[in-house]
């Protein structure tokens, strides 16, 4: 006699088969959702630069139409560069001498811009952003340096993007920020690409193929920091491919540039910044 009642249950081996048809659909679907999150993230990284854009036209309307000073500007009689992600370069707590020294973003920008997460791309390794945080919005507080680096007098935060504005310029080089919004030259902000010669590393702000996150010390200088870039070693004479960036402009838009189509500006030890060939 049948029982009737009795329920059959899945058997181990068509288990198994569910499984493995699971499994060959998480494979295929991985690297299509790990492309959607990259785009978003992308997207994110567009409307952090429009941020930046937002506020530094704000600022113009303030101030009779010019942009802030450059960063690297100096105040004094002696030149200094500085790079183009440095949100502030040997911070002093006086700030004639913290300008002399590449000066720091927040004593212009601070009012209009207020959180330091807008300078960092969510494309590029995680960072401490109440560190962070502190040294945007306390750069002239020697507290706060020696917190982060070990009592020395002084210290560097670097971001995820270059900030070009205010005429941002190395001597002998073809490129020059804006000053003002009707200037020829209209590339505010681009995500950081870099080739640094001291130690023959790719410096990436987004993640291109064998990359890795920067160690914890930098291999050359132990007060720059690091943590938002990515280190790529090898071929130097070749540019990174299949790497999506963004760049802003004076009149507000954001758009995707890749390695292959940006110009190359020599600073000083070897280094060399790419920004997008269309800066005109």
């Amino acid at each position: 006699m049948d029982n009737i009642g009795t329920k059959k249950g899945f058997t181990l081996i068509e288990l198994l088969v569910v499984i493995s048809i699971i499994a060959m659909l998480l494979a295929i679907l991985m690297p299509a959702l790990g492309k959607v999150k990259d785009a978003a993230r992308l997207t994110i990284c567009k409307s952090n630069q429009h941020q930046l854009i937002i506020a530094l036209a704000t600022y113009a309307a303030d101030n009779d139409g010019k942009y802030p000073a450059s960063h690297l500007e100096a105040k004094g009689s002696s030149y200094l560069f500085t790079w183009p992600n440095h949100i502030n370069y040997h911070s002093q707590t006086d700030p004639a001498r913290s300008f002399n020294n590449g000066g720091a973003v927040h004593y212009y920008l601070g009012s209009y811009l207020d959180d330091v997460m807008s300078y960092y791309c969510p494309l590029s390794p995680s960072i401490d952003e109440e560190k962070f945080q502190e040294l945007y919005s306390k750069y002239d507080q020697k507290e706060v340096w020696d917190k982060y680096n070990g009592g020395s007098s002084d210290i560097s935060t670097t971001s995820s993007y270059c900030m070009l504005w205010g005429g941002w310029t190395v001597p002998g080089t073809q490129f020059k920020g804006p000053v003002r919004s009707s200037d020829k030259s209209k590339l505010l902000v681009s995500d950081l690409f870099a080739k640094w010669g001291r130690a023959e590393i790719w410096w990436l702000s987004h993640k291109a193929e064998g990359a890795s996150p920067a160690p914890d010390k930098d291999p050359v200088f132990n007060n720059i920091d690091t943590e938002m870039v990515y280190f790529l070693y090898g071929d130097l004479t070749m540019k990174p491919t299949k790497m999506k960036m963004n760049a802003g402009y004076t009149d507000g838009h954001v758009e995707v540039f890749t390695p292959q189509e940006t110009i190359e500006v020599p600073i000083s030890t070897g280094t060399r910044f790419y920004f997008p060939a269309k800066w005109k």
